[in-house]
């Protein structure tokens, strides 16, 4: 399927833009991450650059998710967990910043903070997707995110590549250039699809 068919399968959920302003605006946020490679990979202080840089990429990865109107709220939103493990202030601060208008999404984003990694609270009505704000996160907590977001087809999503090499559906890699990073088994495992352009960017593990 062409990206432009693809997109226009999810034209009228109400995304943004028809495909050419979306290749568009990926092209353009290319280059603006490219810019912010260096910030990226410096260590440790780097981590919280990196999630942020990562917002943006989740953005896009939504954006392309052809199945995102079926999993709006029912004020038409879109329901995000962020999952924290210990530190919440920051995951606070990365609230404030998704939830800042922009991007490839129309809809308003209503954004949770949790630290359960079995998301008990949102196992009657499922989030569109989930964010992992805290690298090395102890392999059972990971699985239990992984384990939810099969289960309920959702996209889970990490800015930190270990996390998507542990099969995590998405996330971002940083090399000579930012890309989005997927893990194909995954989305598989979660019947997730996505985008056509949107994965002929990313970069791909199995």
């Amino acid at each position: 399927m062409s990206a432009k068919t693809a997109w226009g399968a999810v034209s009228g959920g109400r995304l943004a833009a028809p495909s050419v302003r979306f290749c568009a605006a990926l092209a353009l946020f290319g280059i603006f991450l490219a810019a912010g490679v260096q910030d990226a990979t410096a260590a440790s202080a780097g981590e919280k650059r990196r999630v942020e840089i990562g917002l943006k990429i989740f953005r896009a990865t939504l954006a392309a998710d052809l199945n995102l109107v079926q999993k709006l709220d029912q004020q038409q939103g879109l329901a995000i967990v962020l999952f924290y493990a210990n530190d919440r202030a920051s995951a606070e601060r990365y609230r404030e910043r998704l939830a800042e208008p922009g991007g490839l999404l129309e809809h308003r984003l209503h954004i949770s903070l949790s630290d359960d990694p079995a998301l008990r609270a949102f196992s009657a009505s499922p989030p569109a997707a989930m964010f992992i704000t805290e690298p090395r996160l102890p392999l059972a907590t990971l699985q239990s995110l992984k384990t939810f977001s099969a289960r309920h087809s959702r996209v889970l999503f990490s800015p930190f590549e270990a996390d998507v090499e542990r099969g995590v559906a998405t996330g971002l890699f940083v090399g000579a250039r930012v890309q989005p990073f997927v893990n194909s088994r995954a989305l598989r495992a979660s019947s997730i699809s996505l985008q056509d352009f949107f994965l002929d960017i990313a970069k791909k593990t199995d």
